[in-house]
């Protein structure tokens, strides 16, 4: 390892800026007329964020190669381990860099497009919700009907059923059990030309009134924002959590 170094990955320290992208030697441009990037496809946009990876690949397989065979013996070797660890984190940030850059346009049309688009699907998802609670609203008037009528053919089939029994009980022979009528249990979905809603019922719960106590131990979380917040206030008892100390080697560029 004495002949280690990373620096040689590093083709710059200079900030990535458009001129970075293809840009063309302006002296080489006819006088007065002005350089204007040219438009590339999506492909070709790819291939070249592809090639400016990938530079670094060779680098980077030399780095994991050192880095595995690294043994701290001494102070030495634990300066060459600082150092390369100092240099993978720059690599680190340089390749994060790129990749941001190489994203910046298009996250920005992004986060446009989107926060357009939702201007329009907002109102339409309001609408929808209230077509939705509507239909449900009618489905379940539709199901007290079915139920009441329902509860009506058991009652009149038991009157019978009780007439028929007392006959049979004055002449001494067996009853005849009529057979009941049953109801569909479920509604009939609604078929249009757009498509077709079916109504059904699915189990859920309530997430706004429940009895916390109540609740079996597994299905409760740690609040693990709530927990790092207390120990960064320097709480070090918490009743149920072990904390302890734990070593992290924190690494500053020169």
């Amino acid at each position: 390892m004495s002949d280690f170094d990373f620096k040689n990955v590093f083709d710059s320290n200079e900030p990535i800026t458009d001129d970075d992208l293809n840009r063309p030697d302006v002296l080489t441009l006819p006088v007065g007329m002005e350089y204007h990037p040219a438009v590339i496809s999506l492909e070709d946009q790819l291939s070249n964020a592809k090639r400016d990876f990938k530079k670094y690949e060779s680098s980077i397989l030399s780095m994991e190669a050192d880095a595995t065979d690294m043994e701290i013996t001494d102070e030495r070797s634990n300066t060459i381990a600082v150092e390369m660890t100092l240099q993978g984190k720059k690599l680190f940030k340089l390749i994060d860099d790129l990749r941001m850059y190489k994203t910046k346009k298009t996250r920005e049309y992004n986060s446009s497009i989107n926060t357009f688009a939702k201007i329009y699907t907002s109102k339409v998802k309001r609408v929808v919700d209230i077509l939705d609670r509507k239909v449900t609203g009618y489905s379940d008037k539709q199901e007290i009907i079915l139920r009441e009528k329902e509860r009506k053919l058991q009652d009149e089939a038991k009157k019978i059923q009780d007439r028929i029994d007392e006959e049979a009980k004055e002449k001494n022979i067996e009853a005849v059990q009529i057979v009941k009528q049953v109801l569909p249990k479920k509604i009939e979905p609604t078929r249009t030309e757009a498509g077709t809603a079916i109504v059904r019922k699915v189990w859920t719960w309530d997430k706004e009134n429940y009895d916390f106590e109540k609740i079996p131990d597994k299905y409760k979380m740690i609040d693990e924002k709530a927990v790092n917040q207390a120990i960064r206030a320097a709480i070090q008892m918490i009743p149920g959590i072990r904390i302890y100390q734990k070593k992290s080697t924190q690494y500053r560029s020169a």
